[in-house]
């Protein structure tokens, strides 16, 4: 009967060691190509989902700055139109103040256009005006 047996020292033949060792380098390979593999799969996805993720950013910004220029936009033809209602309505109370009217006011500008458009023509020439004026 025996129960144990210890094995001290294993030599195979040169043939079998380099069967073995063949084996062995085919496994390292096989690994290496396998996490290779795994590794340019991760960075494949990993560089997707920063593409999609920076088009989806980009989209983002665009449409706010889509959205702030339109506020501005809006908010500038307000201003524009609330300057103007002012300067009416300042430029009404300095007429009836005078005593015109705002006929007598559009009336006057009418008239000033017309005088700076005859003086920048190209055949521009000299204009005399009589002028009344009220006391």
């Amino acid at each position: 009967d025996c129960i144990r047996l210890e094995i001290l020292e294993l030599s195979p033949s040169d043939e079998i060691g380099n069967a073995m060792q063949q084996q062995m380098l085919a496994e390292r390979d096989r690994r290496c190509r396998a996490i290779r593999a795994e590794g340019d799969r991760t960075a494949m996805q990993l560089r997707a989902e920063a593409e999609k993720q920076s088009k989806m950013t980009l989209a983002v910004a665009n449409e706010e700055a889509m959205r702030k220029r339109s506020e501005g936009t809006s908010q500038a033809r307000v201003d524009i139109a609330s300057a103007e209602a002012r300067a009416l309505g300042l430029m009404s109370e300095a007429v009836r103040a005078d005593g015109y009217s705002q006929t007598d006011y559009m009336l006057s500008q009418r008239y000033l256009d017309f005088v700076r458009a005859a003086g920048t023509g190209p055949e521009s020439k000299s204009l005399i005006f009589a002028v009344r004026g009220r006391a």
